[in-house]
């Protein structure tokens, strides 16, 4: 589903970068009894430019829902 989200404090702009959500999804890989291996993968185009600090962001946020993801694998 394409999503595109309004917010009064960001007005629509004439050129504003929509980027399109391809498929995505986590495979969990068994290393040995006591460890896996968590592969991210998505795909998605960012359809212009956007600041690398929006990208260093979006990085962040990812390792952090994988750290989580596999603190959750562990319990």
């Amino acid at each position: 589903a394409l999503v595109s989200v309004t917010h009064p404090n960001q007005p629509v702009q004439s050129t504003p970068v929509r980027g399109t959500m391809g498929s995505s999804g986590i495979v969990v890989e068994d290393l040995s009894g006591s460890s896996c291996k968590l592969v991210n993968t998505s795909r998605c185009n960012f359809n212009g430019w956007l600041p690398s600090s929006f990208l260093q962001w979006a990085a962040t946020e990812a390792l952090t829902s994988m750290s989580k993801f596999k603190a959750e694998l562990e319990q």
